[in-house]
């Protein structure tokens, strides 16, 4: 399972969402992605799914939403009413989520936002 597009990455997230698949959506984040939804955040592609996965007991079905897609070259920018990601076309030139914010909750955990370099490759 890999995305060619931005838009088929955000399709791609949702069917492993629903699926209940943790290695696809493992797949679908870079090394050092960061995941933000409320104030629970999760750093790291398996970090990120297993953090996914939670969220099934919690009830939600989906965690793509309607929105717009903005695209530079390697870099694309999603932007909804739910949240707000950041997409990153790999050395592969299959996309994967670096950064996925969604809303709900008081805020983003402490720390969740500073900034940090990941290093070559993420």
């Amino acid at each position: 399972m890999a995305a060619r597009t931005p838009e088929e990455l955000e399709m791609l997230l949702e069917d492993a969402f629903v699926m209940r698949d943790t290695d696809a959506l493992s797949r679908l984040f870079v090394e050092g992605a960061v995941f933000v939804q409320g104030d629970v955040s999760a750093r790291g592609r398996h970090q990120v799914a297993r953090l996914l996965a939670s969220m099934w007991e919690a009830g939600p079905s989906h965690v793509a939403g309607e929105g717009r897609i903005l695209q530079a070259r390697d870099l694309a920018l999603a932007v909804g009413k739910d949240g707000i990601s950041v997409m990153r076309q790999e050395g592969d030139r299959r996309w994967r989520y670096a950064i996925v914010t969604k809303g709900g909750g008081s805020g983003p955990a402490p720390g969740a936002w500073r900034s940090e370099g990941t290093g070559e490759g993420g």
